[in-house]
């Protein structure tokens, strides 16, 4: 009791659909932490330039 070659077809294109689906949201997942990153960053950044002009301003 085989399945057809059509429906054999279809659940290998499903399988490969959400293959693609969980690399795509991985690969998300991975960006997102690297914004996340690069805002903490870019926050520090500023923090250090408004620290470096007070402290230049007062000394």
């Amino acid at each position: 009791m085989g399945i057809s070659r059509e429906a054999a077809s279809k659940l290998a294109d499903e399988r490969r659909f959400e293959q693609d689906e969980d690399q795509f949201f991985a690969s998300r997942r991975i960006t997102e932490r690297f914004d996340f990153v690069f805002i903490i960053l870019g926050a520090a950044v500023l923090v250090a330039c408004v620290w470096g002009a007070l402290v230049g301003a007062f000394a």
